[in-house]
């Protein structure tokens, strides 16, 4: 059981269009809540949109993850020691 608190102007809309459907506003709003459930169970994650492209390129090193903030520092010393 789910109670919602809608203010009167959506409850007037809610009660006029699902009366305009045949349906009670309870059943209109399990429709709607099916429906974008059912969108959102769908929809594509972060990974299955760009998975073809991950790892596409690679700059050959296998030890950037790990030495990453060791080789940015050594950059920035290099950088700074220049001027």
């Amino acid at each position: 059981m789910l109670s919602v608190r809608l203010d009167p102007r959506t409850e007037q809309a809610l009660d006029r269009t699902a009366k305009s459907q045949g349906l009670t506003k309870s059943e209109f709003l399990r429709a709607l809540i099916d429906e974008r459930l059912r969108e959102e169970s769908q929809r594509a994650s972060p990974w299955q949109l760009g998975g073809e492209r991950f790892g596409r390129v690679g700059s050959g090193r296998g030890d950037l993850s790990t030495t990453h903030k060791t080789k940015l520092k050594q950059k920035l010393r290099e950088k700074t020691s220049r001027h």
